[in-house]
């Protein structure tokens, strides 16, 4: 992987003293990724080697190797302003772009499942960041909000192949054609009934939803049930955009104490 990242931050009371303190901030990357692959996957047949990829028996297991490169580019950046209403209270928006490279997919059956495409993210943010007194007790409020609007998104999938009439070789594929919308809040509370004691509430719910995610179903399979509520058969593509994201939890709650009995012992 290489890359090239530069970022800045002008206060815009540069250009005009009414705009004094508040702060445009702009990065800029532009990434190259390089993967290069191999796989050998077989098993014995008692005469040969069957490779698992093409269904082909031959007589030495390294016929069944295949390798793939795959290369991608990608522009990313971010841009946000931020300003302090009060010396401690920040309101900030941003929006930023990323991306994850694509790779080599060990377990292809088709020559042109070897690699897959990067994924791609738009992500908009804006909250406030604040620290005061409540009777004496320091307190620290954080809030944001944000939407992610994340596309070409790589999800693992069954794959098959048809070698022969009624003879099938199956392994797996990585998709990255499916949309996804994640909006989001997170709050995070600190406060100090006394000085040596730190009590803390964080809070993040988060609402996403698949935008788009289309499956090709491969040879020999039969797929009955997608999210239109239709049979498919192999060939055909079906819908499975009412799925849930994976690794996305709703709701989390993280309750904290913390008694610092000296500098070094808490």
């Amino acid at each position: 992987s290489y890359a090239a990242y530069a970022q800045g931050t002008y206060d815009l009371g540069g250009f005009t003293e009414a705009l004094d303190g508040l702060r445009l901030t702009l990065g800029y990357r532009y990434t190259t990724d390089k993967v290069d692959g191999f796989s050998q996957f077989y098993k014995f047949n008692g005469a040969g080697y069957t490779c698992t990829a093409t269904g082909l028996v031959v007589a030495d297991p390294a016929d069944c190797r295949f390798e793939e490169k795959s290369k991608n580019s990608q522009p990313t950046w971010t841009a946000g302003l931020d300003y302090k209403l009060q010396p401690d209270l920040l309101v900030y928006g941003k929006v930023s772009k990323g991306y994850k490279a694509g790779g080599f997919n060990t377990y292809a059956v088709r020559p042109e499942t070897r690699t897959f495409g990067p994924e791609k993210v738009v992500s908009y943010e804006a909250g406030m960041k604040s620290d005061f007194t409540v009777q004496e007790m320091p307190l620290r409020l954080n809030l944001t909000v944000f939407q992610t609007d994340y596309d070409s998104i790589q999800r693992a999938a069954g794959d098959a192949r048809e070698i022969a009439p009624g003879s099938f070789v199956s392994g797996a594929q990585i998709l990255s054609t499916a949309k996804a919308r994640i909006r989001g809040i997170e709050i995070e509370s600190v406060i100090k009934p006394i000085p040596p004691l730190e009590l803390g509430v964080n809070y993040s719910h988060l609402d996403s939803k698949y935008t788009k995610y289309e499956y090709d179903v491969p040879a020999g399979a039969v797929l009955v049930g997608d999210c239109d509520g239709n049979s498919f058969i192999s060939g055909a593509t079906a819908n499975l955009k009412c799925l849930p994201l994976q690794y996305i939890s709703p709701n989390i709650v993280n309750v904290y104490g913390r008694y610092n009995f000296t500098p070094d012992v808490s």
